[in-house]
């Protein structure tokens, strides 16, 4: 392990991990039946910063339960989304997706999708619907929203900011 110098955005990702595969590690030993997901990372100065990891309590089975998971079985009615979408795996620009939640507060990219490498994009409600085969109806008629469906949620969030 290298010494940090300096809190940048490449030491609080870096912390971020290390932190949570830690704490989740822990917890498995403890058998406490939670989950640590990393969360929001800020630095200033260069010498201060703080990290966030959301903990959340897995379900009987043992699996994983996030806030996002949640919203999406309580709010998937409100963006016409199949309930039974979480969880499944959808086809995009040849990538494989799979539905991991929802963002109630984000109108544009709600849905939240793990790319088959691991990252966590985020895609329209209507571009979700149509790729497992159901039209949202809009008003005046038209389907989809333009955008980039398949943004990250760096890009989705903080546009060419980051």
């Amino acid at each position: 392990m290298t010494k940090i110098e300096k809190v940048d955005r490449k030491a609080i990702r870096f912390l971020q991990e290390f932190v949570q595969e830690n704490l989740q590690e822990r917890a498995n030993e403890e058998g406490l039946g939670v989950t640590f997901t990393l969360g929001s990372g800020r630095y200033s100065n260069g010498a201060t910063g703080r990290i966030t990891i959301e903990v959340s309590v897995n379900a009987p089975d043992g699996s994983e339960q996030t806030k996002e998971m949640l919203d999406y079985k309580e709010y998937a009615g409100m963006f016409e989304l199949d309930p039974g979408y979480l969880g499944k795996a959808f086809v995009f620009k040849g990538r494989s997706y799979t539905v991991a939640g929802l963002r109630p507060g984000a109108a544009k990219f709600p849905v939240l999708a793990t790319r088959d490498d691991g990252k966590r994009l985020a895609f329209p409600a209507e571009t979700v619907s149509r790729l497992f085969g159901k039209t949202i109806g809009k008003p005046n008629g038209r389907t989809g929203l333009k955008g980039n469906a398949g943004t990250s949620l760096d890009e989705a969030m903080f546009g060419d900011r980051i």
